[in-house]
């Protein structure tokens, strides 16, 4: 199966459904302008149904979508710290 830019965009949208039941202190992390450029690449035409947070489980977030929390929290939420281990975690 190859990957396409409607994938990508199906991942964006379920990010950005799964970024609605962040805190805001975590949500405030992240700059307006990444957030604003994943609601323009986001599908118009896919909808996740997450109700909410605690009915999401791992098996229903898309691989891609996991990909990218990975990285809205190791760049902008997470503390120098935790990018250390974070870091190690990636790269054993």
């Amino acid at each position: 199966m190859s990957d396409t830019k409607e994938d990508y965009r199906e991942a964006i949208s379920e990010t950005l459904e799964i970024l609605q039941f962040a805190d805001e202190e975590i949500i405030n992390k992240i700059p307006l302008e990444v957030l604003q450029k994943l609601n323009s690449q986001k599908s118009i035409t896919y909808i996740p149904k997450f109700k909410e947070i605690e009915g999401v489980s791992e098996e229903k977030i898309s691989k891609k979508a996991k990909a990218i929390l990975a990285v809205l929290y190791r760049d902008y939420i997470c503390t120098e710290e935790e990018k250390i281990e974070f870091d190690k975690k990636q790269y054993q």
